[in-house]
């Protein structure tokens, strides 16, 4: 059996302690033009540690405005987002954020690039690279550490983005639409590598798409937004079994019943 298939956490799992993350009546409104524009109203919803939860829903509903005020960047309106239990008020280091855009530093080799954000960091020098070869092996990257990122593909600059959060250790990860720039093999590639990585580090994982198919290869549970305002329509539990295959009849018959809901 792959590490990967790590099954779903059951409906009736009893949760101890509080939420990896909890949103709480959460609400985000901006000024345009002098006049409110309401992104999204009333969100509330708790995922459990080590969950993978995939947010998906059509362009402008406020996916990734929900995600950066899970991340700190930005202040809520109304309402609060708590990470077990406590407050958010600015990022901080226990949760970290994957984007598209692979942000790469183009002057430093891979293995620079993933150990930048440890340079704050009190550990020694050992310890460091210790852990950034861990990192390394994990994403499949050791053999490119000395490249610089315009000498690798997009696939592999997005696999050092990835490494450049998780060398971080973060409780939760963040990801928004990580995968979207990058072709069908290589996206599925992705997949397959965040599932694996998933099941080894135990990390809860929010994992905002638009991509329905997407979502069900990923997810425990998916959540559904729809837009003008923004507002959660559905949370569905996603009880296929690990590996999923996208062929299966299972597989699209779960598809077209969230395509076809009303």
């Amino acid at each position: 059996m792959k590490p990967y298939l790590r099954q779903v956490v059951p409906d009736d799992t009893v949760m101890v302690g509080p939420p990896a993350l909890s949103a709480r009546n959460l609400s985000a409104v901006f000024q345009t033009g002098g006049k409110p524009f309401i992104v999204f109203e009333n969100l509330s919803f708790d995922i459990s540690p080590g969950q993978l939860v995939c947010l998906i829903g059509p362009s402008g509903c406020g996916k990734t405005t929900l995600l950066k005020i899970i991340a700190g960047f930005l202040h809520p309106t109304s309402g609060s987002i708590l990470i077990n239990g406590k407050p958010v008020c600015r990022p901080g280091p226990d949760r970290c954020v994957v984007f598209q855009e692979d942000a790469l530093f183009p002057w430093l080799t891979v293995e620079e690039n993933i150990s930048f954000g440890l340079r704050r960091i009190g550990d020694n020098r050992k310890k460091i690279k210790k852990r950034i070869e861990s990192i390394l092996n994990l994403v499949d990257l050791l053999p490119f550490k000395d490249y610089l990122p315009a000498s690798i593909s997009g696939g592999m600059k997005q696999r050092a983005a990835l490494a450049r959060v998780l060398v971080l250790q973060p409780k939760i990860l963040l990801m928004d639409e990580p995968f979207g720039a990058l072709d069908a093999q290589a996206r599925e590639d992705m997949q397959d590598l965040l599932l694996k990585i998933w099941a080894k580090l135990n990390q809860t994982i929010f994992f905002v798409t638009h991509d329905l198919s997407e979502a069900l290869s990923l997810a425990d549970r998916i959540l559904i937004m729809d837009k003008y305002p923004g507002r959660l329509i559905d949370d569905i539990s996603v009880n296929l079994e690990r590996p999923r295959k996208r062929e299966s009849d299972d597989f699209h018959l779960l598809f077209k019943k969230i395509r076809n809901r009303k």
